[in-house]
């Protein structure tokens, strides 16, 4: 037997030599925590001295701002009023083009500024797409339009999200 072999075995049975210990050893004295009367009054007093702490806190200016503006009525809806169509529609456009890539999944209109989310990532009108050779033309709620650039032909994205 090689010295490696001697040594995997005594490491083993050191091992088993400890788990019969473990299993065993006498457990019939299990130990137990005692809460005591003095223990139980000293966390009364601490939970009441953290709550007396809170309720003294000032808000402070940002804080304040924050709550009277969720508070308050909005001038204008940041979300889209009208309800969308999520029928899927033919993506026509560029010859040889696979419009199955990108999917348009979100829309925000907030004052003039309109974003798409194409592929879960935020686009404005005159921006390119990440893969790259495409730019946004034009977003409207049910659909947007892409410009090829290389090819100079137009994919039409159908709005594919869930409705709330």
């Amino acid at each position: 037997m090689k010295k490696r072999e001697k040594i995997i075995l005594a490491v083993m049975g050191v091992a088993l030599l400890c788990a019969a210990y473990v299993f065993l050893s006498d457990r019939s004295s299990p130990q137990t925590n005692v809460v005591t009367e003095q223990n139980l009054a000293s966390v009364k007093a601490f939970s009441a001295q953290l709550t007396e702490d809170l309720k003294k806190d000032i808000l402070t200016g940002p804080d304040r701002y924050v709550l009277e503006r969720a508070e308050a009525e909005w001038a204008s809806d940041p979300f889209l009023g009208k309800k969308l169509s999520s029928a899927v529609e033919t993506a026509g456009g560029a010859a040889g083009a696979q419009p199955g890539i990108f999917a348009y999944s979100g829309y925000l209109e907030a004052g003039r500024k309109r974003l798409a989310i194409i592929n879960g990532m935020e686009y404005q009108v005159g921006e390119q797409l990440e893969p790259g050779g495409y730019v946004v033309l034009s977003i409207d709620p049910e659909k947007v339009i892409l410009e090829d650039i290389g090819k100079h032909g137009q994919i039409t994205l159908p709005f594919t999200g869930e409705i709330f």
